[in-house]
């Protein structure tokens, strides 16, 4: 019964650091709620993925949390000084560019049309 616990956990190890390699890098883009420029950064860090933002006409940063990857479609919990809820990105095939929106706390969000938009293209250093 270890050996299999063991071999789920190093699949998801693997998995994870697979992905890491894919969409992992800057992306700059818009974050719809008081027209924010922005760079978006997810990057690997003690095994799991995590990610970032900077709101450039705020001088506000954030981070993102939980990310799951599905199908490339990421979600995850976005936290900054103005409150916290949940985000998604839908990510092109290329994996270099997304759209994506964010919500309040209590939102759900299944796609993202009609929310708060939140798009990127990864910067011209990163490709």
């Amino acid at each position: 019964m270890k050996f299999f616990a063991s071999l789920a956990i190093g699949f998801a190890m693997v998995s994870q650091t697979a992905l890491a390699g894919t969409y992992q890098g800057s992306y700059r883009g818009y974050i719809k709620g008081g027209g924010r420029n922005s760079v978006t950064t997810f990057t690997s860090q003690g095994g799991k993925m995590i990610g970032s933002y900077y709101m450039t006409e705020v001088q506000s940063t954030g981070s993102i949390a939980k990310l799951k990857m599905k199908d490339n479609v990421l979600t995850g919990v976005w936290h900054d000084e103005f409150g916290e809820g949940p985000v998604r990105f839908e990510f092109n095939s290329a994996l270099d560019q997304f759209f994506g929106c964010w919500a309040p706390k209590k939102a759900k969000l299944k796609n993202c049309y009609g929310q708060n938009e939140w798009s990127g293209k990864r910067s011209q250093e990163e490709k």
